[in-house]
């Protein structure tokens, strides 16, 4: 084996560098005499295994590889070359004394790119290496990008993740939840549309809503720290509901574009847990399970953020209670979830036996929303934000 001076530092590398794999000394110094002509250095090797290290050693731009060698043939040493390119592409073009449709399809299969029967045709063979450093060049150029692209993605990623901490430290620690309280919320990307708030309302009652902007991701997610302000200001002054609905209404109007919303549902619950005060807006049915009968408190208002005069009061509804019922809060990316025939989930007979489990409270809520999602999509990707909330009056 014999070798010309090359750096092993590719950076630096000024010229092209072929590999040449070919136990015959002669087949090696037409070649190099060929690609020197043609800008490349040379590096050779007489057998397959001192190819493959040569190529691991100092990755060429181009091999031309022998079949017939001993040691290792040159279908083997391809093989392990093609594992071995880390995402870049290296052409190898066979060179071999045989005609054989069944050898030159092998030669194909172990991943070579090309081929040319021996003697070498010399206009042939610079046609064949014109082309194959074109396609190179390309799958190069396209795998580079493709490595920026995903060092982006990554920087990305995790600035995505901090801003995520951020918006949740500000929104999160306001809240004042109870044991009477189960939130699952399931974001579809790093930022989150769906916002639960809650906590006591200056000694007249607890408070609680979910909120579910338009859309999700980060644009969504940054309308949650106004309306998080509002609710929590309003809340320790003890502000009544209308008062809160009206103050977050305005700010949505101010700060949204025009198909853009905030649907929401806010429950007060008095002292004595005898009374709910509900509004809701733009959001699935409230279930309300009492007796052991669900009853599906029908959504009478509109969205937030898009009238500024909105009149909340005729939407409101009041309704009387004996303490022990559970209430059901569902955003809409659980019911439209989609199985791969784009049933969604609501329409299901899976939607029917989540709601005679929840009913029954023999399966932990958690588990409940793991297991229907599984049944319903089977791992299809969910396309919205996905917010499930309990109130259980018992515990409030």
């Amino acid at each position: 084996m014999s070798t010309s001076p090359v750096s092993k530092n590719t950076s630096i590398r000024l010229n092209k560098l072929a590999l040449i794999v070919d136990d015959e000394k002669i087949h090696r110094h037409i070649l190099r005499s060929f690609l020197t002509k043609l800008g490349y250095e040379v590096i050779e090797a007489s057998n397959g295994l001192d190819g493959v290290n040569l190529f691991i050693e100092n990755l060429p731009d181009f091999i031309f590889m022998d079949v017939m060698m001993p040691i290792m043939d040159g279908l083997e040493a391809a093989l392990i070359i093609k594992t071995n390119t880390n995402g870049k592409f290296t052409p190898i073009i066979f060179l071999t004394a045989l005609g054989d449709p069944i050898e030159l399809q092998r030669c194909i299969e172990v991943g070579g790119d090309d081929f040319l029967t021996k003697p070498l045709n010399i206009k042939l063979l610079n046609t064949r290496i014109i082309a194959l450093e074109r396609t190179r060049d390309i799958y190069n150029k396209l795998h580079s990008q493709h490595l920026e692209l995903i060092k982006y993605l990554d920087n990305d990623k995790g600035n995505q993740i901090i801003a995520n901490n951020i918006l949740q430290n500000a929104i999160l620690p306001r809240n004042e939840a109870t044991l009477g309280i189960k939130c699952i919320i399931k974001p579809a990307s790093t930022f989150c549309g769906d916002m639960l708030l809650c906590g006591p309302v200056a000694n007249k009652s607890y408070r609680l809503m979910l909120a579910d902007f338009t859309g999700h991701g980060l644009a969504s997610a940054m309308v949650s720290i106004p309306v998080s302000e509002i609710f929590h200001a309003m809340r320790l002054k003890g502000k009544d509901q209308i008062d809160v609905l009206n103050e977050i209404n305005i700010k949505l109007c101010q700060l949204l574009p025009d198909d853009r919303f905030m649907a929401a549902t806010i429950i007060d619950i008095s002292l004595d847990k005898k009374h709910l005060t509900i509004w809701s807006g733009g959001m699935p049915n409230t279930l309300i399970l009492r007796n052991e009968e669900i009853t599906n408190l029908a959504v009478k208002g509109l969205p937030l953020g898009i009238i500024d005069n909105y009149d909340f009061v005729n939407d409101q509804i009041n309704l009387d209670c004996i303490g022990n019922e559970r209430i059901l809060l569902i955003s809409d990316g659980f019911l439209e979830l989609k199985n791969y025939s784009n049933e969604l989930l609501l329409s299901s007979v899976i939607y029917k036996h989540f709601l005679r489990d929840w009913q029954q409270d023999k399966v932990r809520l958690e588990d409940l929303i793991e297991i229907t999602m599984s049944l319903h999509t089977k791992d299809r990707p969910q396309d919205d934000d996905i917010s499930i909330i309990e109130l259980n009056l018992c515990f409030l």
